[in-house]
Order: structure tokens, then sequence, then C-alpha cells
């Protein structure tokens, strides 16, 4: 393989070395016939930055900002002799919006009329494209540049009669709005126009033994384990004479004397308490429950 001659070592006299970062390396390495790595090594020993040419600021003139958004940022700044991030910058900081080139009808497609903008949003895009015998792609297109919204067909007003009113607030408002073919909304908004407060569904609950002590406990409580509305679990507490629990509540020696004698669900239940706060007034307290007691015996 034959290697190339070395080149002998290029001696740098004043005047060349004046010419190091004022021209391109790559240039000044040409003009020499040397290596651009070599003319570049020289002038990074002796400290010389390279050539970085300077470019003179473009003065905006009124007539050069007033192509801003007029075409794509890239067409204008090569109308102008500048970049793409020149103008794109100048653009935004002076709050002018992009260019959005108008959509194109297909060939030979018949202009736009003032009548068939005017029935844009008036009726459906199909039944718009219908009838002005052009496809929806367009017209959904030309709808949406000039920021007409889409048409959306209003329901039928609804005639109350005397039934129907009288229905109102005796019957669940999804039952009757299934009866009549209308909406839910539309029942509930008019039975709150009339005052007619809504059907409170109450649950047939016999009050077995265990009911009493089941209502003393908290009504999140008593929802959690029942399913039952507040209304339903207010009556019965009514009708049984219970008194709900009060929120926070001391405990009293008595109750903590109780703590491990039995499960914590029938403590809570003897107490009127939650199953959650007897247990964790025993764990407070260290008291062991019913299970380890035995274990131990």
């Amino acid at each position: 393989m034959l290697r190339r001659p070395a080149q002998p070592p290029c001696v740098w006299p004043p005047w060349l070395v004046e010419l190091l970062g004022k021209l391109p390396d790559a240039r000044l390495a040409r003009s020499l016939g040397r290596n651009c790595s070599t003319v570049a090594i020289e002038r990074r020993r002796r400290g010389i930055p390279p050539f970085r040419p300077q470019r003179r600021p473009h003065e905006w003139t009124a007539a050069s900002i007033a192509q801003l958004g007029t075409a794509s940022d890239g067409d204008v700044a090569a109308a102008l002799g500048l970049t793409r991030p020149q103008v794109q910058y100048r653009r935004r900081m002076l709050g002018i919006p992009p260019f959005v080139p108008p959509p194109h009808d297909p060939v030979n497609a018949s202009p736009w009329t003032p009548a068939d903008l005017a029935l844009l949003g008036t009726m459906s895009d199909q039944q718009a494209a219908t009838r002005l015998g052009r496809t929806v792609g367009p017209v959904s297109t030309r709808r949406r540049q000039r920021k007409i919204r889409p048409f959306h067909p209003r329901p039928p007003d609804v005639v109350w009669t005397a039934e129907m009113l009288e229905q109102l607030g005796r019957v669940r408002d999804a039952e009757l709005a299934e009866r009549y073919g209308i909406s839910t909304k539309t029942v509930k908004k008019k039975r709150r126009l009339l005052g007619i407060p809504g059907l409170i569904e109450r649950r047939h609950v016999v009050p077995g033994a265990g009911v009493r002590a089941l209502l003393r406990q908290p009504t999140v409580e008593v929802r959690r384990r029942t399913g039952l509305a507040r209304s339903t679990i207010r009556r019965l507490r009514d009708e049984l004479g219970v008194e709900p629990p009060r929120p926070g509540r001391p405990w009293q020696p008595a109750e903590i004397a109780l703590l491990g004698t039995a499960p914590d669900a029938e403590v809570a239940a003897m107490l009127g308490r939650s199953p959650e706060a007897v247990a964790g007034k025993r764990r407070e307290l260290r008291v062991a429950p019913l299970r380890r007691q035995r274990q131990a015996s």
C-alpha cells in the first residue's frame, strides 16, 4: 500500500498568522495547499477563535412586517432573504398568527356564494353537502374555517298534559320519562320548576330484634350495612324511639369495661358505636380481643 509523502512543516510568517480566524480554516488551507486540520491546530495553539461571519441585523420595515402571516414563514423568509426562525421569531414577538391556507375545493368545483355560506350550520354537514352538490369534507372544512358551530337539532317541545303533571313526584322521574318517551332531565326540570319534590323510595323494613341495636350505630355505618337512605333511617329511628349516636361522645368506664368481653361487633351493637370505633378503642387500651382470651385459657 502506497503512502502519501509527508508534507514539510508549514512556516507561519506574520502575514499568514494575521489571516488565522479572519478566513474559514478550509478556505485558508486550500490557498496554502495544506490540510484543514493543520490550520485549525495552529489557530487553536495561538488561541485565535474560529472565523464567524457577521450578519447585519435585518431592518424590519413596515413593508416587511406587513408580509408576516400572509404566507408560510418559509415563503416569507425566502422573499425577504432571511431564515425561517428569524421570520417565525419576529411574527411571534408581534403577536401575528401563523398563516392558515384556505381549504382547497376539488377541481372544477363551483365557487362559494353568500347563499351557500349562509346555509352552513343551519343543518348537518351531510345535508348541506347534499343540497349544495358538494362532498362532506369541503363543507365541514369551510364551516370550521368560518368558525360556525355544527348544527344540533333542538328537541321538540314537550306538551305536558294534566295526566303527566299529576304523576310528577308520585312516580320516579326515569319511569315517567320512559313512559312518555322523553328524557329524565326534562322531567326533573319540569318537576323542579313547579316546586314538586321528587319521589323518595322507602324500603319496607321489618323492625326485628337487631334493628334497634343497628340504629344506635352511626348513620354511615347503618347505610353501609343496609343500603338504606338517610330519610329511611331517620324515619325508623323516630318510629322505634332510637336516639342516634352523637359524634365524638366520650367513652364511659362502663363501656370500656365491655371491651374484650365479646366480639367487637356485638360490643358495638350494645354500645351504639361502630365496630371500627370499638376495635380502635380496644387497641388503644391494649385490650386483647375475645379470640385471644380463649386461646390463652
